[in-house]
């Protein structure tokens, strides 16, 4: 994925749009789409049909949530394509299970948490339904390598409220930075790229990240072009002391 390019051409239109009552695909390209609004029952296949999938690496996540079973088939399609989601804006209550479903989360907006509610009472009347969606999500958070503990903490907060997460609560939820098990696959993949052993791959990446995040500090007036670049050529630099190879020969 070419990370520079579009993370940051992504995080500009995240930040600049507001909630739509509705879900919306407002971007759609081969390496990320951006979707915002509320999220409501066949919205999985509406986001299939208007910017397939094949090539797509990133998803922009800009919501205050909506239906919870809709949120989790688009957090296990996003987890069965592999797919890095990037939260900027805000993304609160059901929204979270998108987010739990990214092989890779880039959260640097609001997440919210509280306990769904129901628009009707439900058939089996509200107890069996609450324990039913409190062991789904807490199955779901399991699936996708989130600590259970998670969706406790959503079900003890009432509609009326919100709880904002911390940078320490999400990484305790291991619902910020990369899937488990997707960076285990990561790391073995590249080692056998490099030729390297599991532990010196780290090393070089650990020295690839320190360097980015000194160099990606950027003039606050530069245009978003300039900012691209100016990523690209961190990136690139970064690599190359790293020892992992040209960056722009790898995406």
């Amino acid at each position: 994925m070419k990370i520079t390019k579009y993370f940051f051409f992504a995080l500009t239109l995240l930040i600049r749009t507001s909630d739509a009552t509705a879900l919306d695909i407002t971007t759609c390209d081969k390496n990320f789409f951006v979707v915002k609004g509320e999220i409501r029952s066949d919205d999985l296949k509406k986001i299939i049909s208007t910017c397939p999938q094949a090539e797509t690496k990133m998803i922009g996540i800009y919501s205050e949530g909506g239906d919870v079973q809709e949120a989790m088939k688009i957090g296990r399609w996003i987890r069965k394509n592999k797919m890095s989601v990037l939260v900027s804006g805000i993304c609160y209550s059901s929204c979270v299970f998108l987010v739990a479903g990214g092989s890779s989360r880039l959260l640097f907006g609001e997440i919210g948490i509280h306990r769904p509610y129901f628009l009707a009472k439900p058939t089996e009347g509200y107890d069996a339904a609450y324990k039913k969606i409190l062991n789904a999500s807490k199955s779901y958070f399991r699936e996708m390598n989130v600590k259970e503990q998670l969706a406790e903490d959503m079900f003890s907060i009432s509609p009326q409220n919100i709880k904002m997460l911390t940078e320490s609560e999400m990484k305790d939820y291991r619902l910020d930075g990369k899937d488990m098990a997707f960076e285990e696959e990561q790391i073995e993949k590249e080692s056998k790229r490099f030729s390297i052993t599991r532990e010196e791959y780290i090393r070089r990446k650990s020295l690839f990240d320190a360097y980015t995040e000194n160099c990606l500090k950027f003039p606050e007036n530069f245009t978003d072009q300039e900012k691209n670049q100016w990523a690209d050529d961190c990136f690139e630099r970064a690599s190359r002391k790293a020892k992992l190879g040209p960056w722009r020969a790898k995406n």
